[in-house]
């Protein structure tokens, strides 16, 4: 009589290493994927208005530049017009309400390199607050 059980069939998988770890990996990457997806998704307006106020401060330096190149009413007020829809832009980012601390993270540095909060030292120190904080991932 035949021992043709699962056990007595059973033989070895031949795996190397270099293949496990690699399954591992994937198999992590598969997982991590869907949440880094969600934090995107979950921050895409708050992106959407940073890569816009990007677009809008090239625009305010290229006006800016033909102000200092072409001094006049009508450079002047391409300038002012610029300047006023960055800043529309910048003010709009402050009600927005990221759901990722890299939306978050992403924000306030925007807003710390356009100057935005230098109207008030409470405001900047605020914002240098959240940027360093290690709970937001800055450096302790």
């Amino acid at each position: 009589m035949p021992n043709d059980t699962l056990r007595a069939n059973a033989r070895a998988i031949p795996i190397d290493r270099r293949a496990a770890l690699s399954g591992l990996v994937a198999a992590g990457a598969m997982l991590i994927a869907p949440h880094a997806a969600k934090a995107a998704s979950d921050d895409a307006e708050v992106f959407a208005a940073l890569e816009h106020f990007g677009r809008l401060r090239e625009a305010k330096e290229a006006a800016d530049s033909l102000e200092e190149l072409f001094p006049g009413q009508d450079a002047k007020k391409a300038a002012d017009q610029a300047f006023n829809a960055t800043y529309d832009a910048a003010e709009a980012m402050l009600r927005l309400r990221p759901q990722t601390i890299a939306g978050l993270r992403a924000i306030v540095q925007t807003l710390v390199d356009f100057g935005l909060f230098e109207v008030q030292d409470e405001g900047e120190a605020l914002a240098q607050l959240l940027l360093e904080a290690p709970a937001l991932g800055g450096e302790a």
